[in-house]
């Protein structure tokens, strides 16, 4: 299997089988990762103020992240 990075990440969204494609809108591709292997966790999760919470862990102002999508997995829907 080759592995090819992603030069950017635009749409992605899962499979019903839990497999994540990721288009590369740069590269004009379209990149699988297999999850289904993943467990999900419980729980609930808090989006509100997603973008700075993921510029603290980065180490980069909020200012420099965009979340262009967001997906579920579709095991966890299943809990």
């Amino acid at each position: 299997m080759t592995h090819t990075p992603l030069t950017s990440v635009g749409p992605i969204t899962f499979s019903p089988d839990g497999i994540l494609f990721v288009a590369d809108n740069v590269a004009a591709v379209i990149v699988a990762f297999d999850l289904r292997g993943d467990t999900a966790v419980k729980g609930s999760y808090h989006i509100d103020d997603l973008d700075a919470r993921l510029a603290s862990w980065l180490g980069c102002p909020r200012e420099d992240v965009f979340i262009r999508d967001l997906a579920v997995h579709p095991a966890s829907s299943r809990l």
